[in-house]
């Protein structure tokens, strides 16, 4: 039997401020702090990264020995019960998403198809976060896409009419959808790990494709996950990232923060963020203390969960029995 309880944490943070200024948050077992301007991640087609930067970021996790399926857990629940943080997520599109899809109905269902394609993914990957819609539909008149989504996460961020609609849904995450992009601009950006002004992500639908991957990896990247060791070497050099990387196996999968072009014999993208603690075809997905986004996903949760609202909303679930 299964029971929820839901409830609300709050974090003690300085006020929502500018772009520029550093925040803090403690609770559900992490401190963190972190500058919004840290990050910018790109997924261009397997290609390289083009710039990428560094700044101040640091987990202190105090992780609890209590944990069962892989989940991390913090004292917010009952004996017997984990916390499942909600993030709620508003995904944008401007016209020239119609006809790349077909229909604005038809743009609608598959961003939200992407959505549950994504939660799934965390699921299966024991990532203690869930994904509530709560607004999918055209963006403001005031915003089109440049072309170059890269660009366009900016603008996303600066763009008056869509920080009010993020504010109006309580919109903890905000993603971005167009239709087209200028030859040799990526497919998809994100800003890594973020804080108040921030939480965007953005990709380009395009025609004839209706496949996750885009989505999967770049709402990854709002909680800290990051790509494999390979792509992105300097990740390793951040406070946090010296388990926040994707992982790899030639010739058998690479998990959604890969790219999957460092395998010499192929890999196929499989739908998993990287963990230790699952197994695809045998294999382990993940490195313990290298290869590990799941746990990265679960110290972020709570606080990507609290980007907007009173503060961080779960539920406590009842924890699985293990089979004898």
């Amino acid at each position: 039997m299964r029971r929820t309880f839901t409830l609300f944490l709050v974090f003690f943070l300085s006020p929502f401020a500018s772009f520029s200024q550093v925040g803090e948050g403690v609770g559900g077992g992490a401190v963190f702090f972190s500058n919004c301007e840290v990050l910018v991640e790109s997924y261009p087609e397997q290609q390289s990264e083009g710039e990428f930067l560094v700044g101040p970021l640091t987990f202190e996790v105090a992780e609890s020995s209590g944990r069962r399926r892989g989940v991390d857990r913090p004292t917010l629940c009952q004996s017997g019960f984990h916390p499942v943080f909600i993030v709620n997520v508003a995904l944008l599109y401007d016209v020239s998403a119609i006809p790349a899809v077909g229909s604005n109905g038809e743009v609608k269902r598959l961003l939200a198809q992407f959505l549950e394609e994504a939660e799934l993914a965390f699921e299966r990957s024991l990532i203690n976060v869930r994904f509530q819609p709560v607004f999918i539909g055209l963006a403001p008149e005031s915003f089109r896409s440049s072309g170059n989504i890269s660009d366009d996460i900016w603008r996303i961020r600066n763009n008056l009419d869509i920080q009010n609609l993020r504010n109006i849904y309580k919109a903890d995450i905000v993603g971005f959808w167009s239709g087209w992009r200028k030859a040799g601009t990526p497919v998809g950006s994100a800003f890594t790990y973020l804080r108040s002004s921030c939480g965007f992500f953005g990709g380009v639908i395009l025609p004839g494709k209706s496949d996750p991957w885009v989505f999967l990896h770049e709402i990854g990247h709002p909680f800290g996950m990051g790509h494999n060791p390979e792509s992105n070497p300097e990740y390793k050099y951040t406070e946090y990232g010296m388990f926040a990387s994707g992982h790899w196996i030639d010739g058998v999968f690479a998990t959604a923060m890969t790219y999957a072009s460092v395998c010499p014999s192929g890999c196929p993208l499989i739908r998993y963020y990287s963990n230790p603690d699952v197994y695809y075809l045998g294999f382990p997905t993940g490195v313990p203390e290298d290869r590990d986004n799941s746990r990265v996903g679960r110290i972020a949760g709570p606080i990507v969960s609290g980007y907007r609202g009173d503060g961080p909303e779960f539920v406590c679930v009842e924890d699985e029995t293990p089979e004898p």
